[in-house]
């Protein structure tokens, strides 16, 4: 069949961040019939925004679908974008970014993150997929820090050619 046209949503803001922190996110994604792959999508417009992940869980599947980035995961960036999420330590830069992972809570500990090194009102879109998935019980949870005016983190539930907006940043 023809794919599901998913309207975009308009631009949303995370509040601006003085002393970045993690803030959860879970989503149900149960009821799958057929196998889907999640995606991370992040969209900045200025330069030096900033959004970071860790501690992607599924419940009801093998821990091997985890990622806490301290190790390997089977998540992986999409190849058609102009940036990647890159696995960060610590605080990123003397201003932005988390000072310690969500996993071990200390500056050692390894997170994924994006930041906008792009011109200014240039919008910069990175990927992060999942393996393929079939999930009949269960339920998504991660962690996001970010910083910045205008952010949006979209997760999305793909199975070509359908696309299903399953979370947004607020």
């Amino acid at each position: 069949g023809e794919g599901t046209e998913v309207e975009e949503p308009p631009l949303q803001k995370i509040s601006q961040v003085t002393d970045p922190g993690w803030l959860p996110g879970q989503v149900d994604v149960s009821g799958s019939q057929t196998s889907f792959q999640l995606v991370f999508d992040v969209q900045c417009t200025n330069l030096q925004d900033i959004v970071a992940l860790d501690d992607i869980g599924i419940t009801e599947k093998p821990a091997f679908f985890n990622c806490d980035f301290e190790g390997q995961c089977l998540w992986v960036n999409w190849e058609m974008d102009a940036v990647d999420w890159i696995t960060g330590m610590g605080e990123i830069a003397s201003e932005y970014g988390p000072d310690t992972d969500h996993t071990l809570g200390t500056p050692s500990g390894k997170y994924l993150f994006v930041e906008n090194g792009f011109d200014e009102n240039e919008t910069m879109t990175a990927m992060y997929i999942s393996p393929s998935l079939d999930v009949e019980i269960g339920c998504l949870t991660f962690w996001t820090s970010g910083r910045g005016e205008n952010i949006r983190v979209i997760l999305t539930a793909i199975n070509n050619p359908d696309v299903k907006v399953l979370w947004e940043s607020n």
